[in-house]
């Protein structure tokens, strides 16, 4: 394969890459809170109440939302617009796309890690074999020096 070839197909892969990150990237643009214990709901739930005015929580029955009491989908779409208007943000909230970049990346560097952990006795075996061969190497050198030691010195007694 030639290397212009490589480089038109790595060039091709790269702008199909950029472009279905791009995409995800906008497709989950909304903030949503980074949560480590989602069983918590004070956490979930610690939200700049003091942005909204209790008229407004009144008309979602004081407050206390539950999607259960309120199917209709509509009514749950006006409490989106009503936080989205109050602009609550929950402490830790960034664009969903940031946690998926963040996720794939730590997945990719742990996957790594993983990687270059399980191929720790090739790389052990391949420095033996290095070192048995670099041995191998200085006795053949050793060996040659003293033949031909030997030899000039035997060319030296039959030539006297």
């Amino acid at each position: 394969m030639s290397a212009l070839f490589r480089r038109i197909i790595g060039t091709l892969f790269l702008l199909t890459t950029t472009i279905v990150l791009l995409v995800l990237a906008i497709a989950n643009r909304h903030t949503v809170p980074f949560v480590l214990n989602p069983s918590n709901t004070e956490e979930i739930h610690c939200v700049n109440l003091h942005k909204i005015t209790p008229e407004l929580l009144a008309s979602f029955n004081n407050g206390n939302f539950n999607q259960d009491e309120y199917p209709n989908q509509n009514r749950r779409s006006e409490l989106k617009k009503l936080m989205a208007s109050a602009n609550i943000n929950y402490p830790g909230s960034l664009p969903l796309f940031v946690f998926i970049f963040v996720m794939l990346a730590l997945g990719a560097f742990l996957g790594g890690v993983a990687s270059w952990l399980s191929q720790g006795k090739w790389r052990k075996m391949a420095r033996q074999r290095t070192q048995e061969a670099m041995r191998w190497k200085a006795e053949a050198e050793r060996l040659t020096k003293e033949r031909d030691e030997q030899t000039a010195s035997r060319k030296q007694l039959l030539a006297n």
